[in-house]
């Protein structure tokens, strides 16, 4: 834990939600949700004002709670969708952001933030381990890889009965989808996998597919997309090589079909 502008020594250190995979603030501000290796959820609050010089004995000042809708092993990854109300959060009719997690145990979950309380919960095929997560928070939309090479696309719906809703699937390989990320608009998606193969998925309201593929020269590891005025895509690839794409428009890559 460290004071903003002062990057030496920490403040001090907390260590008592095991391998930290993931910190999501709460809408609050007052909170924070610790995922860890282990499948766990543990809520964090501190008891009073944080120091601003360095403290020992940082597990006193902290209220520490495990969440009982755990994974059951690792977590792979997780991602916040904010709020689609106007409202602040906790007032009478604003929605609450949610959490969304997937785990070793195959399953995709969904926390609400505000309630601490599991809203969805997404079985996948034992043979579907996941392996990827990405979202994209204006567009609501969460995408999955999984190392059966399939890709699902799921978005946040206002119903209560079911506030996560899978709205494509396609098997993109018969090897790992290891990497995934959304542009600014979240009309595009990168998928990687673990063959080299790399896809650009064209994601609108009415549909989504696959708008067009690109050979690396090995796995990619890491994607990102640069917000200019003619977006492209970094792909870190696992031979340490760093690539610049300029991805195809999906109105481009219709008019060639």
């Amino acid at each position: 834990w460290y004071a903003i502008g002062a990057y030496g020594a920490p403040l001090f250190t907390l260590a008592a939600c095991g391998p930290v995979r993931a910190l999501v603030p709460s809408p609050n501000k007052k909170t924070f949700l610790v995922t860890n290796t282990d499948g766990a959820t543990y809520l964090v609050t501190p008891k009073g004002a944080l120091p601003t010089s360095a403290v020992e004995n940082a597990e006193d000042m902290f209220e520490i709670s495990l969440r009982t809708e755990s994974h059951c092993g690792a977590i792979v990854g997780c991602a916040l969708l904010p709020s689609t109300s106007t409202l602040e959060p906790g007032t009478e009719g604003a929605d609450a952001p949610q959490l969304v997690s997937v785990g070793a145990d195959c399953t995709l979950r969904v926390l609400n933030t505000l309630t601490l309380s599991l809203t969805a919960l997404y079985p996948l095929p034992p043979s579907s381990a996941p392996t990827s997560l990405t979202a994209h928070a204006a567009s609501q939309l969460v995408a999955l890889g999984s190392a059966d090479g399939v890709l699902r696309v799921f978005v946040r719906t206002p119903q209560e009965a079911q506030p996560i809703k899978l709205v494509y699937r396609a098997r993109l390989a018969r090897q790992a989808v290891c990497a995934l990320a959304f542009d600014s608009t979240g009309e595009r998606l990168a998928a990687g996998c673990s063959n080299g193969h790399l896809f650009f998925i064209s994601c609108h309201a009415d549909a989504i597919s696959i708008a067009g593929f690109a050979e690396m020269p090995s796995t990619p590891t890491c994607l990102a997309w640069f917000v200019s005025e003619s977006e492209r895509l970094m792909v870190a690839c696992s031979d340490k090589q760093l690539l610049r794409l300029q991805p195809p428009h999906a109105t481009a890559a219709a008019a060639a079909a």
